[in-house]
């Protein structure tokens, strides 16, 4: 072809050129000879016809359009792009993160599962203990451990149920301020007011080289029995004074000899010799033969109020009423005069003298005489 085309490119506008060389018929009617030109978005063709214009606005929207499109496919591939990182991103935290928590959880869960199991189990047997319960008062019951070990004790102390765990292999069980505790027969153990011991409990603890009943032993201290020898004994003796026996008149309290710790083997020895009388006080407690001890007594006015403030409703110690005794009067061996005796009441520990022959319980005590440390 012998012509050329160049397209040369201002503002708003296009022109082309042709050459017309070559042309095998010479017309020029039927030829482009002339000129195109693009001005704005209309574009001009130009020959020896005349001018055909043609509106190319539809197709530069069309490409603005497109281009828009492109453009914003771009960026919304962009933001997937950037959305799906940080998604990765996320979940490797969490993996991260899962990995360091799941053995705690795993742990929690397991701990969660067995509370459950446990609630179940103590509900189960809440349910079947109460179904078992005849009254379904559940003040008057044993409430014992619901799992157990074996060897366990339960015990009743301050207002509830405890429970005292198994003993280790050669622990013996022995009983401390009246508690049951587990204890190495090898070490010694103290002795201590509120013990259970040698037949009864513990009340008084001597002093160094105390003998309290004459016979030129130190002593440990004092017992009282456990529970009372008689509910309706009288004094005896009434209208004559024991002879040797010394009246004790000071008040309050009753003091003196006759009236003091160590007294009451005393007082009792004379009672029972000088006077023939049976079921009196003083020849109930010296008769008794209990847990293999035979020396008890009718303790003094002083003895007795340490039974009650010890061992007793006087709970000056914080044992409370481990004695067992009654809120009533309690004779001791000691006399006021030829017609009266005194006494005292467990009920608030008041001490008076009254008539001999007025039938009144009697509790009797005993003396120690054992190593400073018991065996158990």
């Amino acid at each position: 072809m012998g012509g050329f085309t160049q397209l040369l490119s201002v503002p708003y506008a296009i022109v082309a050129q042709r050459s017309v060389e070559g042309d095998a018929d010479a017309d020029p009617t039927n030829e482009l000879n002339a000129a195109v030109k693009l001005i704005g978005t209309t574009l001009n063709v130009y020959d020896a016809g005349g001018t055909m214009s043609t509106d190319l606005s539809s197709l530069e929207e069309s490409a603005e359009v497109t281009a828009e499109a492109a453009a914003r496919i771009e960026a919304d591939v962009a933001l997937q792009t950037d959305l799906a990182n940080e998604a990765a991103a996320r979940m490797a935290a969490d993996a991260a993160l899962q990995s360091n928590i799941d053995p705690e959880e795993t742990a929690r869960i397991d701990g969660d599962a067995a509370n459950a199991t446990n609630i179940a189990t103590n509900a189960t047997a809440i349910a079947t203990h109460n179904a078992e319960d005849e009254d379904t008062n559940p003040e008057n019951e044993i409430e014992l451990p619901l799992k157990p070990q074996d060897g366990t004790i339960a015990f009743y102390n301050t207002g509830a149920w405890q429970v005292l765990t198994p003993g280790t292999e050669g622990q013996v069980l022995t009983l401390s301020i009246g508690l049951p505790v587990w204890a190495d027969p090898s070490i010694p153990i103290p002795l201590a007011i509120g013990d259970l011991h040698a037949g009864g409990i513990i009340f008084y603890l001597a002093g160094p080289n105390e003998d309290l009943n004459g016979d030129g032993v130190p002593d440990q201290g004092l017992v009282s029995a456990s529970g009372d020898q008689s509910t309706g004994a009288e004094w005896g003796y009434y209208g004559t004074e024991i002879p040797y026996l010394t009246n004790v008149t000071n008040y309050p309290p009753p003091s003196g000899a006759g009236a003091e710790v160590g007294d009451g083997v005393s007082n009792t020895t004379l009672i029972v010799s000088n006077c023939g009388e049976a079921g009196i006080a003083a020849r109930i407690c010296d008769d008794l033969d209990l847990a293999s001890f035979g020396d008890w007594f009718l303790p003094s006015a002083r003895e007795l109020n340490l039974m009650y403030e010890n061992i007793g409703q006087g709970n000056s110690l914080g044992l409370g009423n481990v004695g067992g005794f009654a809120a009533n009067w309690y004779w001791s061996s000691t006399e006021y005069d030829y017609t009266n005796a005194w006494l005292q009441t467990f009920f608030n520990g008041y001490q008076n003298y009254y008539d001999k022959v007025s039938n009144l319980h009697a509790v009797s005590y005993t003396h120690l005489t054992l190593p400073t440390n018991r065996e158990v």
